[in-house]
This record gives C-alpha cells, structure tokens and sequence, in this order.
C-alpha cells in the first residue's frame, strides 16, 4: 500500500524540492522531465523545457509523516493544491512496465526469461533493465533479424554500444566464437546477465569512450556492429579508424535522411551495402569490403 501526495512546481525547481524532501524524511519521489522533441540532421534530439510547470509526486507506505501538513507547513504549498491518492496493488501493477515477447517472425522470438515456450522456434532471452539497446526499439530488432539470419560459426564480433548486449548475445548464439561488447556505460552487470540467462559465456565487456578516445579498438574482427546512430557511427569509425579493422559492419540507428554520409564513407574505404532495411524512419545497414 501506498500514499502519493501531488503538488505542481517549476520544473527548474524539482532538483530542490527534492533536495529538501530529503532533509525532512521523505526520499520516495517521482517526476517527468518536460521535453520538446526536435528534427535533426542526424534524428532526433531534444529540449527540456525548464520553465514549464510539472506535477511532482512524493510517496509514503505507512511511516508517522504528515506529508500534507509538511508541504503545506514547511513548502508553503495551499491544502487545495496538494492532491492526495491512495495507490492499491491494482494502481502499481498497472504503472509497472511491461515488457511483450517479439516475435520476429524468422523463426526467433526475444523473450522474457519465464516459462512461456514457442514451437518451432528459438528464444532470445532477454531481461530489459535498459531503455535503448533492450530489443524494444525498431532498429534493434532489425538488428537482431539480420544477425541471426547469419552464419557466424568461428567468427569474432565486436560491439559498440552494446546497451543490454542483445547483439552480441545474438552473435553468439549463431556461433561467433568471440564477441567484444562496449559501451560508455557501466553495463557490464546487465550484459553478463542476459548472456548467461541464454547460457552464453564467450562476451567481454568494456566500458570505453570511444567517440572522443582514439585509437582504443586496435584488434581485428570479422564483424563490427554499431547500432548509435548516424553522425555517431560516422564520428566513432573515423577516431578509431574502424573500416581498416574489419571486412564486414553493421550500422544501426540512422534516419532515412542522414544514410548518405555513411554510405559514402564506407564506399570511399571499399565497403559495399549487402542488405538494408526500413522501419518507419529508421535505417539499418549492413556493408562488406570489396575485394
């Protein structure tokens, strides 16, 4: 059981609000940053609007806090403006996440690790403790759909972004018998758990910069995934000089307008397309070098 307390307040004030909440006790609370989403050259990007008003919310289970007298007595707030909920297991289990098996309809499925079972077809478990990279997003899952429909028996992979390590794990399970896994997060913890939910122990996981370290990937690889974005494969392949360390890479997360500029880096440096595929706006791409 649960009792949520909503006032309204700047969004420029709710770093503070929180801060002294904290002093006087109450450490459960929950507000949205609001955003404006804006077309790029590159996508997306966005703007939090600071000046806008914002409902906040603080909760309490059944501690001895009066939170209404607290925000009335001590923040000033007018009893009619602090709106008061009483949140059953119903209300939280219907703000929970929910997370859907995806079938990707090539014989795989992503899953949630539980009981569920498909006939006739191979399951990518998954736990999603991320947003991007967690199979949710349409890029990844054509990601997914173009990996898994390759042979990669002996093969290394290197992944850059790696997120929740979907493709790697998916590399894996279609015989890559090496797979690198970076990213700029700390994600080893979530990586390592996904691969052993799918009894997968050949990925190593770094935590790197690799748009503004140079030079920090210096192996070989048969494959390079890097499932960011457009201005970032492009920005992330010419600091670590990626086209001479590979034969094959796979660029996810671009925007059907800004695919030119990859393209013609990778034709510049002998690479052609072998596959491209559309979800909505969303571009993935797959090259290899010509011999």
């Amino acid at each position: 059981m649960l009792h949520e307390f909503t006032v309204h307040i700047p969004y420029k004030k709710a770093d503070e609000m929180v801060e002294n909440l904290n002093l006087v006790g109450l450490y459960n609370t929950y507000y949205e940053a609001p955003i404006e989403v804006e077309t790029t050259s590159n996508g997306y990007d966005y703007e939090e609007k600071e000046d806008e008003t914002i409902p906040f919310h603080v909760y309490i289970g059944e501690e001895e806090i009066d939170v209404k007298a607290v925000l009335h007595e001590q923040f000033s707030f007018p009893e009619e403006e602090i709106h008061y909920r009483f949140l059953t297991e119903e209300d939280l289990l219907g703000q929970a996440p929910s997370f859907e098996d995806i079938d990707l309809e090539n014989g795989w499925v992503i899953a949630f690790p539980d009981f569920s079972s498909y006939e006739g077809k191979r399951r990518l478990l998954l736990d999603p403790q991320g947003g991007f990279g967690t199979g949710l997003h349409g890029t990844t899952q054509d990601c997914v759909r173009f990996i898994v429909s390759q042979n990669l028996n002996g093969q290394s992979v290197l992944d850059l972004g790696t997120g929740s390590g979907i493709l790697s794990i998916a590399a894996s399970l279609v015989g890559a018998r090496m797979v690198e896994a970076v990213d700029i997060e700390p994600v080893e913890r979530e990586v390592l758990y996904n691969a052993a939910l799918n009894e997968v122990s050949n990925i190593t996981i770094h935590q790197l910069d690799i748009m503004h370290t140079e030079e920090v990937i210096t192996a070989q690889y048969d494959w390079i995934f890097v499932n960011i974005g457009g201005d970032e494969a492009v920005t992330i392949i010419n600091a670590q000089q990626l086209l001479s360390k590979t034969s094959h890479i796979l660029i996810s997360g671009m925007v059907d307008w800004n695919t030119l500029v990859v393209e013609e880096l990778l034709h510049d440096h002998g690479f052609q397309p072998i596959h491209r595929v559309q979800t909505e706006e969303w571009v993935t791409m797959a090259f290899q070098k010509m011999k």
